[in-house]
């Protein structure tokens, strides 16, 4: 079971700010200024895909100032949501029930509405076999958990960054 407290995490730091959970040490003003270049443009969407709440969560607090969200428990439940959304990116877990993450994927990458939508898949799954798969199927990065924010918004903004590039080079 879960238990969750409303509480500003900004306002209360359980741990140093030199250290995170996972031991990593780490400049409070780093992260600080790391955070200010990771801008996505305005009015970005993304659609957060994954069976398990907590990572849900956790995406979600991390990326709910700069985007707005749209989440889904399996893939299935996305491209429902694809049919009335256009995301400007898609983070997906790969193990889910009814459609898992490379199955998802692979339906978004054989349709021509969304083919072009930067496609990230979260896994605990590292394996070459499964990460082969996984980038065959059209993915754009395949993060492996645990996996650090900072990394997770860099790519996001990256891959972003290079779609928007990508457009505004075939419109010319």
């Amino acid at each position: 079971f879960s238990i969750k407290i409303p509480i500003n995490r900004k306002d209360i730091s359980l741990i140093t700010p030199e250290q995170n959970l996972e031991g990593e040490v780490r400049q409070k003003e780093t992260e600080k200024k790391d955070e200010k270049k990771w801008v996505a443009p305005p009015k970005s969407t993304m659609l957060i895909v994954d069976d398990n709440e907590d990572m849900i969560d956790f995406l979600a607090e991390n990326f709910i100032d700069q985007f707005h969200l749209i989440t889904a428990k399996d893939g299935m439940e996305a491209l429902d949501e694809l049919k009335s959304i256009n995301p400007d990116i898609i983070v997906s877990d790969l193990m889910m029930p009814n459609m898992n993450g490379i199955e998802f994927c692979s339906s978004i990458r054989s349709n021509m509405e969304t083919s072009h939508i930067p496609f990230i898949l979260l896994t605990a799954k590292t394996d070459l076999e499964t990460k082969t798969e996984g980038i065959t199927t059209g993915a754009d990065m395949y993060v492996e958990k645990p996996f650090s924010i900072q990394y997770l918004k860099a790519c996001v903004y990256n891959l972003i960054a290079s779609r928007n590039l990508l457009k505004k080079k075939f419109s010319e």
